[in-house]
């Protein structure tokens, strides 16, 4: 992974959806990168969509920013981005996989689709966009919730 052309990706695709996503400075992202903490998927041979997630010292993986390129969201690699983090929660023991999602967004479709459960509404909502913010919860060793994956 070419980390200069991966990192223009993601800030690229970050800026075009910069409503919808929350803020992560581009030095930061860079090290998620380096750090191998950002999944990727391509299409064609460009980029279509990036997870990325925090660290597995704990029994919870976090994913704090997803997004896929908005012309390719109904082709699957939402979906299989989320496989992947899946597997390496699996692989780090991971009990759960959380996320946060602002409330009006379509993206709490997807999140419910693939079997995550809703944990709660954080009401606090940001100056910018005045919304209150879902929190999602996959519990990953739920085999009814593998069988998504299938």
């Amino acid at each position: 992974m070419n980390v200069n052309s991966t990192l223009d990706f993601i800030v690229g695709l970050h800026k075009r959806n910069s409503a919808s996503l929350g803020f992560i400075p581009k030095p930061t992202m860079k090290k998620f990168v380096e750090n191998g903490q950002v999944f990727l998927k391509d299409e064609g041979g460009l980029y279509a969509g990036y997870f990325i997630i925090g660290s597995t010292n704990r029994k919870n993986l976090k994913i704090y920013q997803a997004c896929v390129e908005e012309d390719l969201r109904k082709l699957h690699h939402g979906k299989e981005l989320f496989k992947e983090v899946i597997e390496y929660g699996l692989k780090y023991d991971c009990e759960s996989i959380t996320l946060r999602c602002r409330e009006n967004l379509n993206s709490n479709i997807f999140w419910k689709a693939m079997g995550c459960n809703l944990l709660y509404l954080d009401e606090r909502q940001t100056q910018r966009t005045k919304k209150g913010v879902n929190v999602w919860e996959y519990k990953v060793n739920d085999k009814k919730q593998l069988n998504l994956f299938n």
